[in-house]
């Protein structure tokens, strides 16, 4: 094992070049503060995996009353890819969990935008881009979402803009390091 976060994020990036580390700093921390096993990690991501659970739950309400929010809760708790990676030692598990606070967020600051929903919009939009890859879809569904529904005039718009590209800018920065292996140490693996 690495002895320090830094160099286990190192290493990590070594074996998947385009993996994001806010899931593995957490796994990292994991391990060497709670409890150094597989099976310790898999508890880390099922406690992840409920609170996903509840916060979907309470969003749900948000959206749609109680029988709306335990709805969508109960799908979530059952769905066996839900059930998979609450299991895993993946990111998926958080990257679902933050996909719900970044939606959620999204949508309190287009009910009121406060300073403290631009605020939380702007963490869950961090929080998520650190991830996986594809965080970088939500904020441009949200995007197009504004364009077509026009709920705010254009200099809130362009504001709205502004705070998620700034959200987005540190990990496009660490994305545009990314290396892939050479096709030639590869290419064997691949056709396999």
């Amino acid at each position: 094992g690495a002895p320090t976060l830094k160099a286990f994020l190192i290493q990590n990036r070594t074996l998947d070049p385009a993996t994001l580390p806010l899931y593995y700093a957490m796994e990292y921390l994991w391990w060497h503060h709670v409890h150094a096993s597989i099976g310790s990690l898999r508890v880390l991501s099922a406690l992840i995996g409920s609170l996903a659970t509840a916060v979907l739950v309470l969003f749900g309400r948000r959206l749609g009353g109680t029988p709306a929010g335990l709805m969508a809760g109960l799908c979530f708790a059952v769905s066996p890819i839900q059930i998979h990676h609450g299991q895993g030692i993946r990111m998926y598990v958080l990257f679902v969990l933050l996909a719900v606070l970044a939606s959620w967020s999204f949508l309190e600051l287009l009910r009121s935008p406060t300073p403290a929903r631009w605020a939380a919009a702007f963490v869950c939009t961090l929080a998520l881009s650190w991830t996986h890859p594809f965080a970088l879809l939500l904020p441009f569904v949200q995007g197009v979402f504004l364009l077509i529904a026009r709920p705010w005039p254009l200099r809130r718009f362009l504001f709205w803009c502004a705070v998620s590209g700034t959200a987005l800018l540190p990990v496009a920065g660490y994305l545009s390091t990314v290396r892939f292996w050479p096709k030639d140490s590869t290419s064997q693996w691949l056709n396999m």
